[in-house]
């Protein structure tokens, strides 16, 4: 059967909790083929390729030999991120890998010059990027001087090899970065171990020069759900519900609502990124800060966490 020129090869590494929506959206798109799914489980890997049309393979290799995707996405255990991706980018192949980028900062850094020397796009998973409630946040946000994100979950077995400061507090560094001028002064955190050899709770601040302070609270423990970014800017407080795609505009006093926006849409962040993805592949570009900088400051507080013996 002839396939479709227009459409791009694509794959996938790793099926499991988040590799899954991964692969039924390539399969969903108009401009994805997907060729192909990878998982060390082979009945998982299996399932996957039944439900969605493409071939299952157990080791990522063999299936990059055999299918020559244009674009993969990598949604495995943090500690393969590095070798598969660098793996993958050797090859040509595009690469969309979920964050966090790896476990070394100079490990990230080989990654992204490689996909230079290469010519390749590589886009880190930062999904809270596309949550369309995101895209409001520049009309209001002007000279923000007091932030606080809140990011709270139940316990989920998945991603234990990495600690909340990676796997959760990434995402409001990245946003909260998006959306800040200055430079970083001076970064601190604290962290407490409850059910992996990583800290599942953790608070973090960061300070910028000129004045502003952005404070970070996640938690994969907890008993409730929330995703919260508050913000004090001028003479006004500013409220974004991510989960609840919310956001309010408060005079300072936060006795007065200036602003409210309520979005009803049903649209899939994880869908815009994919399509996002796809559509860089073929323009050869990417069109995103890349993600080393929200990166990079992780693993600086995660370095004061360590040094001052702050994770039990």
């Amino acid at each position: 059967m002839l396939r479709d020129m227009d459409k791009i090869r694509t794959a996938v590494i790793g099926v499991g909790y988040l590799g899954r929506h991964h692969a039924r959206i390539y399969s969903e798109l108009q401009e994805s083929e997907l060729v192909a799914v990878v998982d060390i489980v082979k009945e998982r890997a299996e399932e996957i390729a039944r439900a969605y049309g493409c071939r299952a393979y157990i080791d990522y290799i063999d299936m990059l030999e055999k299918e020559s995707p244009e674009a993969v996405s990598i949604a495995v255990p943090t500690s393969l991120h590095y070798e598969i991706a660098k793996e993958c980018i050797i090859r040509g192949i595009n690469v969309l890998l979920e964050k966090p980028i790896a476990t070394k900062l100079e490990h990230a850094d080989e990654l992204f010059q490689l996909s230079k020397e290469k010519k390749v796009v590589f886009q880190v998973g930062y999904v809270e990027r596309f949550n369309p409630i995101v895209s409001y946040l520049p009309r209001f946000v002007k000279e923000p001087f007091f932030i606080i994100a809140k990011r709270l979950t139940p316990f989920v077995n998945r991603n234990l090899d990495v600690g909340v400061v990676l796997d959760l507090m990434v995402h409001d560094i990245d946003i909260v970065l998006s959306l800040m001028k200055g430079e970083v002064e001076d970064v601190g955190g604290s962290g407490l171990s409850v059910v992996s050899p990583n800290e599942d709770i953790a608070s973090a601040y960061i300070r910028f020069k000129g004045g502003c302070s952005a404070y970070f609270i996640v938690s994969r423990v907890s008993p409730t759900s929330a995703r919260e970014l508050e913000m004090l800017d001028r003479n006004r407080k500013i409220v974004l519900n991510y989960m609840e795609r919310e956001l309010f505009v408060y005079d300072l006093d936060g006795l007065r609502t200036t602003e409210h926006i309520k979005l009803l849409s049903t649209e899939e962040p994880l869908e815009k990124e994919l399509f996002n993805f796809i559509n860089n592949v073929k323009r050869k570009q990417s069109s995103l800060n890349d993600g080393r900088d929200s990166f990079c400051l992780a693993l600086k507080i995660l370095e004061s966490i360590r040094r001052d013996g702050k994770n039990v």
